[in-house]
């Protein structure tokens, strides 16, 4: 099997839209608790958003455990 190299500049920019979906899920919670009910379509961008964040965050998690584990045992 054949697997992609991802770069410490793509790790960034993963951890950048993370941070993002992160900021928007929080915004979303806050505009929940302090605004009336949104539309359905608003809750499924904001549960989207969130699920989104979730798998964002597991792949920066394990790229960064793969490069520590290389680079202790480097």
């Amino acid at each position: 099997m054949n697997h992609a190299t991802i770069t410490l500049d793509d790790l960034a920019r993963l951890e950048h839209l993370r941070n993002a979906g992160r900021l928007a899920c929080d915004a979303a919670a806050l505009r929940d608790c302090c605004t009336p009910q949104e539309s359905a379509d608003s809750e499924q961008l904001a549960s989207l958003l969130f699920l989104i964040t979730g798998q964002l965050d597991d792949v920066v998690t394990r790229c960064r455990d793969g490069w520590m584990n290389g680079e202790v045992s480097a």
